[in-house]
């Protein structure tokens, strides 16, 4: 069977407005969800490995050591996980604490978004705090810090202190990193070249 057949048959799967009626759901239907939403991230193991359930909680409940429970439930065959937090602050902390793994390999992490529907979720973009090194003394300020962020990634956070300059960067973890960036500045005319170091995520 070629694409294009599966293709076709994937299309008779949709429904039509001759299927049936569209059914209208009021908000004592599904009132409580919203909170339930502010309480859960779904995660995905990266990898072609199946993560265990049971493994993934004990592993994590050592490593998050958050103060409530949590719960952890398997989101089909993908390596796709709903965590259930119990407070919104523990949730906030997993998410700001990342990146995170499980048997060496990463593990995205997303808050879901208006109903939660995750066929069309990237789970390829992940935070890392990235050290820039070779900084010239000059250009130890926050709005250098937040244009090589941009050049990397989507830029979430920066950190300068002791002569050391770090960006908070959203990557794309299936595109090659850049190993550094050529700089060259207008007024002075020199040019010099900045390394990333991710060895510290």
């Amino acid at each position: 069977m070629d694409l294009y057949e599966v293709a076709q048959l994937c299309e008779q799967l949709n429904l039509d407005d001759d299927d049936g009626l569209v059914l209208c759901m009021s908000r004592d239907v599904h009132a409580g969800s919203r909170e339930r939403m502010e309480l859960c991230l779904v995660r995905k193991v990266l990898g072609n490995r199946l993560a265990i359930i049971k493994g993934l909680r004990r592993v994590l409940k050592l490593i998050w050591r958050i103060p409530n429970s949590f719960e952890v439930e398997k989101l089909g065959p993908d390596n796709m996980f709903l965590f259930m937090f119990r407070m919104p602050e523990d949730r906030l902390r997993i998410l700001s604490g990342g990146p995170w793994s499980f048997e060496n390999k990463l593990i995205t992490l997303i808050k879901p978004r208006g109903l939660g529907e995750l066929h069309n979720t990237n789970f390829n973009l992940l935070a890392f705090w990235i050290l820039i090194i070779n900084v010239p003394i000059a250009c130890m300020i926050e709005n250098c810090a937040w244009f090589w962020g941009h050049q990397l990634g989507f830029m979430e956070d920066m950190e300068i202190s002791g002569g050391n300059m770090r960006v908070r960067v959203r990557i794309d973890v299936t595109v090659p990193l850049t190993r550094g960036i050529r700089c060259l500045m207008d007024e002075v005319g020199r040019k010099f070249q900045l390394f990333s170091d991710m060895s510290i995520f």
